[in-house]
């Protein structure tokens, strides 16, 4: 019965909050000892003040009054350094991982080996940074996944599905250019006679405009994961700014517009063939 009631007290007042029920413990306990340790006194002639001791029954008001604040506030520290004790899963999990999402991206020469690919004339990528792309993709797709964190995740598995179009694009026609890069076949010219030549020839500009609208992609969609984690983490990858391609819009920031934000802008490929016209930047339209 005794501990019934104690928990019920405890259940009633953890509504109050920790703050708010160290002020109403004092504040009943001072009017509690204001109300035994001094008593009024009015006669005709005047009014006086008695002061006395504190008796059983004050003691034993107290003692049932202060055993319940006593556990709930033990209880609630507790659980206070159990918070405390639990690991922040962003810093300790989701940081690390888009820390070598961007290493990955080279972030470094972010905005040169991007322009060799979607703005230089002739395509050159090296390759070292497309196996990184390649690695990317597997380790967008086998990272750790955590509960509360589905926007967070649908952001790098959108950054996944991205880079993964962009290699299977490149991949239906590359090829080696020196030791240390691809670059992509000319395919319109390796049939001695094309009575089709000129259709060939468009389609391969197409081709190549597709690649630097899917380069422009990636551009906005790496930004917007940089403004997103600097959110909580003011300072990540402050050294590197927001990301432009060399040549490319004036140098301007590549970044989607306010209606086309969301935890996965990218559309994919189907639907980003039709999208990418609508886009601030796009090669398609030249």
């Amino acid at each position: 019965m005794k501990e019934k009631l104690v928990n019920a007290i405890i259940h009633f007042i953890s509504r109050w909050g920790r703050t708010k029920v160290i002020i109403t413990y004092f504040s009943l306990v001072s009017v509690m000892m204001a109300f035994t340790l001094c008593s009024i006194s009015i006669t005709a002639k005047e009014i006086k003040f008695v002061f006395g001791s504190i008796s059983v029954l004050t003691l034993i008001a107290l003692a049932i009054v202060t055993y319940p604040v006593v556990v709930y506030l033990q209880s609630n520290q507790v659980k206070s350094n159990e918070k405390e004790a639990i690991p922040d899963i962003f810093t300790t999990v989701y940081l690390p991982v888009l820390n070598n999402i961007f290493t990955l991206l080279n972030i470094e020469e972010y905005t040169i080996w991007t322009y060799f690919v979607c703005n230089s004339g002739k395509l050159k990528i090296r390759t070292k940074q497309y196996d990184d792309l390649e690695k990317l993709i597997l380790f967008i797709k086998a990272r750790v996944q955590y509960k509360d964190y589905d926007d967070w995740d649908k952001l790098i598995e959108n950054l996944g599905l991205l880079t993964s179009d962009l290699v299977n694009i490149l991949n239906e026609h590359l090829k080696l250019f020196g030791s240390d890069y691809y670059t992509i076949e000319e395919f319109y010219r390796t049939m001695k006679y094309n009575p089709d030549y000129q259709k060939t020839l468009n389609e391969f500009y197409n081709y190549c405009f597709l690649i630097s609208d899917l380069i422009l992609e990636l551009t906005r969609l790496s930004n917007l994961i940089l403004d997103k984690t600097r959110e909580r983490q003011p300072d990540f990858l402050v050294n590197i700014g927001r990301l432009f391609i060399k040549d490319t819009n004036d140098e301007n920031i590549i970044e989607y517009q306010k209606n086309e934000i969301s935890n996965s802008p990218y559309p994919g490929l189907n639907q980003f063939k039709k999208d990418r016209f609508n886009r601030k930047e796009t090669f398609g339209k030249m």
